[in-house]
């Protein structure tokens, strides 16, 4: 059995530039291609090939600098393939999108079809023009499974409108929802609340998981072996002050503006938030623009990129963990932040939330009222503890071996129904 995993957006080289890539290529136009490790796809990868299933797994993703293919295998025998790529205009109800994608992806697609007798393509559940490409030319062809990485519902909810025009791009952009999950057959889902309505429609087959997440932490890799005075030492942070931590990307949909905008209302409370992660330089200006006319640079600290030891060192320093997105699927950040038991503020999005919500655990915000974030930081800066998650119950959900077979049946079952 051979899985073929496709992430279906290249690597963003300007947020990576100050971090060296794990493989690199001189491409034949005098710039170089590479491949970052980390990402999902090839976590679970990682994890699938260390069971004892004879499988072959491979990352196909297309990249903007490529030339050509570039090819390389991992030790553990995965296989992580670059597609050259360009940017090319869609139609969008009746506005035009871009979306960076690759024709010789196809292809080697054909190739792999006609060549491998047990094989299953890997795709993005949530609309992507890329993925609907793969789908419309291989649904008949391939069996393929489509991952969900956010809420599947909240995507294929129809806003109404009075506005005609509104109205008829929200008609068209539904007619190729309808289109595109008619020819989906399997769904792995991030979240799993409310996807029967969805599943009935579509006739989907919904892979429902049993206490588990569908990605998980690499408990070698993210141990605690210092203490929390040890790691505020070596990040040089007063033992005295009130820390905050956030991860992720410094994109619009983590709402990371209105955060600052309801601490800065916080006044006669000694505390510090460390925001690590990068986004587009735009951004980040716009970000940091709000912390100064708001006058708490002393409060709100960017510290970009950092490695993943500093990272652990900042999780293990913090009082609390926050995540203020408006749609999450995990985050990866905030299950570190459960591992570590760190007590967290999130929105009501991701695993993580449902996670928390199943067992009493952090303090919840609505998503969609940023205005809670005032009187829950109070809260918490009043002395009201946030209730964690006992470790042991984080670490089972988020345990690869776990999680690894469950994937590994999924593919069997789906391979079995073709058969």
């Amino acid at each position: 059995m051979k899985i073929i995993n496709i992430i279906h957006f290249p690597f963003n080289y300007h947020l990576l530039e100050n971090e060296e890539p794990s493989v690199k290529w001189e491409t034949g136009n005098g710039n170089w291609c590479g491949i970052w490790q980390g990402n999902w796809s090839q976590r679970l990868g990682n994890a699938i090939l260390e069971s004892e299933y004879e499988i072959k797994y491979e990352v196909w993703r297309p990249d903007l600098r490529a030339d050509k293919v570039y090819s390389h295998t991992f030790e553990n025998g995965l296989k992580y393939r670059l597609f050259p790529a360009k940017y090319y205009k869609y139609l969008w109800g009746i506005k035009f999108r871009k979306v960076a994608f690759s024709k010789l992806m196809i292809d080697h697609i054909d190739k792999q079809i006609k060549q491998e007798q047990h094989i299953i393509l890997h795709i993005n559940a949530g609309f992507r023009y890329h993925d609907k490409i793969i789908l419309d030319k291989f649904y008949n062809k391939v069996s393929i499974v489509a991952q969900s990485y956010t809420n599947l519902q909240s995507s294929l909810t129809k806003e109404k409108t009075k506005n005609l025009i509104k109205y008829i791009h929200r008609r068209l952009i539904w007619s190729v929802y309808d289109d595109y999950y008619k020819k989906l057959k399997y769904i792995i889902p991030s979240t799993q609340k409310g996807l029967e309505t969805i599943a009935n429609k579509y006739n989907l087959k919904i892979f429902y998981r049993d206490n588990l997440a569908n990605f998980g932490i690499d408990f070698s890799v993210w141990n605690s072996i210092i203490s929390k005075g040890s790691a505020r030492k070596i990040l040089n942070i007063d033992e005295s002050e009130f820390v905050f931590f956030h991860s992720s990307r410094l994109i619009p949909c983590k709402q990371i503006d209105f955060m600052i905008k309801e601490f800065s209302k916080i006044k006669n409370k000694s505390f510090i938030v460390y925001l690590s992660g990068k986004g587009e330089k735009g951004y980040e200006k716009y970000l940091e623009n709000i912390v100064r006319k708001n006058n708490i640079q002393n409060r709100i600290k960017f510290i970009g990129y950092v490695t993943d030891e500093k990272l652990k060192n900042y999780y293990i320093a913090c009082d609390a963990f926050l995540s203020c997105s408006k749609s999450e699927a995990g985050p990866f950040s905030t299950a570190l932040a459960a591992h570590y038991e760190k007590p967290i503020i999130t929105t009501n999005t991701g695993i993580v939330y449902d996670l928390l919500q199943n067992h009493n655990s952090g303090f919840i915000i609505n998503k969609d009222d940023c205005s809670q974030w005032h009187k829950t930081i109070a809260r918490v800066l009043n002395g009201n503890k946030i209730p964690v998650c006992p470790k042991e119950i984080v670490d089972d959900f988020f345990n690869w071996d776990k999680i690894s077979n469950y994937y590994i049946n999924t593919y069997k079952k789906v391979l079995k129904n073709r058969t």
